[in-house]
């Protein structure tokens, strides 16, 4: 079964060598093919604008998706955070590839603060991924998609470390994505 995955910086696998990243290492646990199509920085329009090119043409069987953590942080509207993710959604299943969903994980902000910037407002930020995650998991659960909350498992896992600058994951952090992973 092919899978492609399209997200940003948190589905490419940002600061930890690509061998560590939760896709990789679902790929050697599985007998799927992943294809990463994760892209550093991306935002949800972004990952709308290349979605003929980096999915759709590439036929998968299923796609997993995440994204909107730049847009928070870019100050975008919530609500065209949720519209573009719904669009996204919209046209996998008009082309038979089945979505799943991730959900990000919250800012760790005073890692954040030290590694990106002292000045963005994270609390916002965390605020918006909070209601995008009750967004999404309400949509999941309406349309009988399959999600995979990082938020909530990073949440329970709060004592650990498992980001590397406050807004990716560390190689413990992925392994903890990982363990959600079900296709």
């Amino acid at each position: 079964m092919k899978i492609v995955c399209i997200g940003d910086s948190l589905t490419y696998g940002y600061g930890v060598p690509n061998e560590n990243s939760w896709i990789h290492l679902a790929s050697q646990i599985s007998d799927n093919t992943f294809i990463n199509s994760g892209l550093n920085g991306d935002t949800t329009s972004g990952m709308l604008f290349r979605l003929q090119e980096d999915l759709i043409n590439l036929k998968p069987d299923k796609a997993f998706i995440m994204g909107g953590t730049n847009d928070f942080l870019m100050g975008y509207k919530l609500q065209n955070t949720i519209e573009n993710i719904n669009l996204i959604i919209s046209e996998c299943i008009s082309n038979n590839i089945t979505p799943y969903l991730g959900i990000q994980m919250k800012v760790d902000k005073n890692l954040a603060e030290l590694y990106w910037s002292s000045y963005m407002n994270y609390d916002e930020v965390n605020l918006k991924i909070e209601n995008y995650r009750n967004h999404l998991i309400k949509k999941c659960t309406n349309e009988n998609l399959i999600y995979f909350d990082f938020y909530s498992i990073f949440e329970s896992n709060i004592t650990k470390k498992l980001y590397s600058d406050g807004i990716h994951p560390n190689t413990d952090g992925h392994k903890l994505m990982l363990s959600l992973i079900n296709f």
